[in-house]
């Protein structure tokens, strides 16, 4: 199984474009042009691990668009399972999002759900209430992706 860190920033500045020297504020106003992070899901899907059971983030700030842009992954990268969460609820709430004969097990699966579709999403959330025992939401999703690599190991 390759669990997949998120990214910190999907934009960077290569060494290249650094300013050699300390870069004068007299001159008005910056501009900063940043090139976009190499992606290496594609290369390593298709030819560092072709038999490998891949695990992706996907982190939205407009919920929204999370659960789009996780199936737009898995159809882009062709992996197993895209972790969504959005930025307010990340350590308390994460969708997992895998094409729909992978998935199984503890995750609550999606009440609205309709059958037959290509992806399906199965939420893991944790009491975040004061009186709540302390929890990290990991020690859950853990459960969960080795209850499915262990189900994908089955099947493959």
């Amino acid at each position: 199984m390759y669990y997949l860190a998120a990214a910190v920033s999907d934009f960077f500045l290569p060494r290249q474009k650094l300013s050699e020297h300390k870069i004068q504020s007299g001159k008005g106003s910056l501009h900063i042009e940043m090139d976009q992070v190499p992606k290496i899901l594609k290369p390593m899907v298709a030819e560092w691990a072709p038999g490998g059971y891949v695990v992706s983030f996907k982190l939205e700030t407009d919920q929204t668009l999370l659960i789009p842009k996780a199936r737009q992954a898995l159809e882009r990268y062709g992996h197993q399972v895209v972790i969504g969460n959005d930025l307010h609820h990340r350590k308390h709430r994460v969708v997992l999002v895998s094409p729909a004969r992978s998935s199984l097990s503890n995750a609550k699966p999606n009440p609205d759900s309709i059958a037959g579709r290509a992806y399906e999403e199965s939420w893991i959330e944790i009491d975040s209430s004061p009186s709540a025992p302390p929890k990290e939401i990991e020690e859950d999703i853990v459960k969960e992706l080795v209850a499915r690599h262990g189900a994908w190991i089955s099947r493959t």
